[in-house]
C-alpha cells in the first residue's frame, strides 16, 4: 500500500475532524500508532503515481478529499488512468466528490 497526496509529505487535515467532539476510537488508535503517523507524514507525491504500478486505487473519506483532490489535475489523471485500465477505483464517504470532475 502506498499513501499519496497532492504535494507529498504531510497531507493537510480537516481541522473540524480533529476537534475533541469528533474523535472516534479509530482516530485515537491512529494517534497512538507511531508507524502509521510516520507513514502518513511521508506520503508520496500524487503526480508520481501511475495505474500500471498498482492493482487498485482507494480514496479515503472525510471532508479532506473535497478540498485538495476534487480539482487536482494529478488526481483526476490518476482516476482516469485506473478507469481506462479497467482497474478498481474505490471512494468512501465524501471522497466520491473527487471522482466526478
Amino acid at each position: 500500500m502506498t499513501l499519496a497526496s497532492p504535494k507529498g509529505g504531510q497531507p493537510p487535515i480537516d481541522p473540524k475532524s480533529d476537534l475533541p467532539e469528533n474523535q472516534t476510537p479509530a482516530m485515537a488508535r491512529f494517534k497512538q500508532d507511531l508507524q502509521a503517523q510516520q507513514e502518513f507524514a511521508n506520503t508520496a507525491k500524487l503526480k508520481d503515481m501511475r495505474s500500471d504500478g498498482f492493482d487498485a486505487v482507494f480514496y479515503p473519506g472525510g471532508h479532506g478529499p473535497m478540498w485538495d483532490l476534487a480539482d487536482d489535475p494529478d488526481s483526476i489523471a490518476l482516476i482516469e488512468s485506473f478507469y481506462n485500465s479497467g482497474k478498481p477505483i474505490a471512494a468512501v464517504c465524501h471522497a466520491p466528490a473527487c471522482c466526478t470532475a
